[in-house]
């Protein structure tokens, strides 16, 4: 969880009259798995901001696909 997540999470439960003393933060799959999509989101949002990063995701890409046409998919192996 982000720092962000934790904090509203906290002031929720503190909005809707839980105690601080009783306060045990979610840390279930699916409550982690909703959290993720924010992540996704949030770093894709970065992304399309910094066209330097753009610039490198494309040359790491490239270089994946030829290394990739140069030897094989390292998933194609038995």
């Amino acid at each position: 969880m982000t720092h962000a997540d934790i904090v509203n999470e906290i002031l929720a439960l503190l909005d809707n009259g839980t105690l601080p003393k009783n306060i045990l933060l979610d840390k279930s799959l699916p409550s982690l798995r909703d959290h993720s999509l924010h992540w996704i989101v949030k770093g894709f949002k970065k992304l399309l901001g910094d066209p330097d990063l753009i610039q490198k995701w494309l040359i790491l890409n490239q270089s994946l696909l030829l290394i990739t046409h140069i030897y094989g998919s390292p998933m194609s192996e038995g």
